[in-house]
């Protein structure tokens, strides 16, 4: 997902049970409760379960917690009002991927620059911290900070505002930045997270079978998300490896719609084989 989706992060959080929080219940543990410098902070903090913005990549969370907290912030002077949400994730082998996963908002989704970062992203270095970031409509500050993600972002969409950089700071303290030394964006890194969610897709297929085989879900559910997560797959694999998808989604769609768990889990376990022996191989860049 780019960041030309970023306008309607608050629809694609889907967080269970969002809430309001009374202040009684610690939550300046997890959020900054005081006014922050010229921003004062809203008196409305909420929580809820499941992983924030990160449900939009596919992040497998059914089989364990996470718990996301949002709040806002307003400067009556500058009128620049940021959002800000902290997930604390479970640490969990979900969590492998949130680097990952918190880039892919980055990349874009359009067929012809499928996976490449998108306009107007790049990882910038703000108080000895890299963190992602989004200079659009929809100014955005992203990173990990071990198994917790903050993500800060506010609209420019009625013309260019001051940066929030002293909300930024203050989360930048709470939460250091865990992005590796050096990690840029180039060429390297645009192959290694292209063949990475790929590899993601097929991951996460093993994990929805698994978690149907436990009595978790019914099979219907299990291969919806199979074919969506095969379908991403069978994307990056025609526009990096020169493969036609569309028979191959046709069988997909035939598989899901006859509920054939047969059909598609040899489809994966085909799939699989065919990455092992070509995820080595170069991929032309756009």
């Amino acid at each position: 997902m780019g960041r030309q989706s970023s306008i309607i992060f608050c629809a694609c959080i889907m967080i269970v049970s969002m809430g309001q929080l009374a202040y009684g219940q610690d939550i300046s543990e997890y959020l900054i409760v005081n006014d922050i410098g010229g921003f004062r902070a809203s008196k409305n903090p909420s929580e809820g379960q499941g992983p924030g913005i990160l449900i939009a990549t596919g992040h497998f969370y059914q089989d364990h917690q996470d718990i996301t907290y949002e709040t806002g912030y307003f400067n009556m002077t500058t009128r620049v009002g940021p959002d800000v949400q902290v997930t604390r994730h479970a640490g969990v082998d979900s969590d492998q991927w949130l680097l990952h996963e918190v880039e892919s908002s980055f990349r874009s989704s359009k067929e012809a620059r499928l996976g490449m970062v998108s306009e107007n992203a790049r990882i910038r270095e703000l108080f000895d911290n890299r963190i992602f970031f989004y200079g659009g409509g929809i100014v955005t500050y992203n990173w990990i900070s071990n198994n917790s993600t903050v993500l800060i972002e506010y609209s420019n969409f009625s013309g260019p505002k001051p940066e929030p950089l002293e909300v930024v700071r203050a989360y930048l303290e709470k939460y250091p930045s865990t992005l590796p030394e050096g990690f840029v964006f180039n060429a390297a890194r645009d192959e290694q997270w292209i063949k990475d969610e790929m590899s993601r897709r097929l991951w996460l297929c093993d994990k929805w079978f698994a978690w149907q085989a436990g009595g978790n879900v019914e099979m219907s559910e299990a291969l919806d998300e199979v074919m969506d997560h095969l379908e991403e797959f069978l994307d990056y694999r025609q526009r990096y490896f020169g493969m036609n998808a569309n028979q191959e989604k046709m069988d997909l769609i035939a598989a899901n719609r006859s509920n054939d768990e047969v059909a598609m889990k040899a489809k994966v376990a085909q799939y699989k084989q065919w990455w092992n022996s070509h995820k080595g191989d170069p991929i032309p860049l756009p």
